[in-house]
């Protein structure tokens, strides 16, 4: 009887330590969640067509996005009170002055962190964008009437705009090479924009990586 006894209290510390082990399947799991390719935010706006959208200028008048049509666009939706949409703004100086004499627009709107007073948050939007010599663009806005068009969910947000109106780009600031990768593929004259090992390696931004 007692050597039953014995047997089965080092059948249960064995089970106890079994079950104390990482389990193996589980770690790779989430090493492999961690290590995974990146891709955009919203594979499914890629390839879609941009309704047209009017918003008010700093000058009252109406501008519809429309009007940009003909040339690549790229919009940023962004927020003085947003961290991530302050660091990624130099990322975003640093391509504008590659392509401002390419043809493509940049164009900007800072959205309402204060709903009791906006005209807060758009003075502020200027006043910073003038100090930090951010020269493109922007537009307040109040209404949230074009990140609505556009789908905007959260910020920063980044969608390029291709000559014909259809998204090339769709996501998160702040990946800077990623970006430079969407706008080298709008055509030969963006060439230059891609991210410098692409340029090294010869190979086209819609290239696969090699393993």
């Amino acid at each position: 009887m007692r050597s039953a006894v014995l047997t089965l209290f080092l059948l249960c510390l064995i089970f106890f330590a079994k079950a104390q082990e990482p389990h193996q399947d589980s770690a790779d799991s989430n090493l492999a969640t961690s290590q995974h390719v990146r891709v955009p935010y919203h594979e499914d706006k890629i390839g879609l067509f941009v309704h047209d959208v009017t918003f008010t200028g700093k000058d009252g008048k109406e501008v519809s996005l429309s009007s940009y049509r003909g040339k690549p666009l790229l919009i940023d939706f962004w927020a003085t009170w947003c961290g991530p949409c302050r660091a990624a703004l130099p990322g975003l100086k640093r391509i504008y002055s590659e392509v401002k004499d390419k043809g493509m627009e940049f164009v900007s709107f800072d959205q309402v962190g204060d709903p009791v007073d906006e005209d807060k948050d758009a003075a502020a939007a200027t006043k910073y964008l003038a100090q930090h010599h951010y020269e493109w663009k922007n537009f307040h806005d109040a209404d949230r009437k074009v990140a609505t068009a556009l789908q905007c969910d959260g910020l920063p947000l980044v969608v390029v705009i291709d000559a014909e109106g259809q998204i090339v780009y769709f996501d998160f600031g702040g990946n800077e090479a990623e970006l430079r990768k969407a706008i080298a593929g709008l055509g030969p004259e963006f060439a230059s924009v891609a991210p410098a090992d692409a340029r090294r390696d010869g190979a086209s931004p819609d290239s696969p990586e090699k393993d």
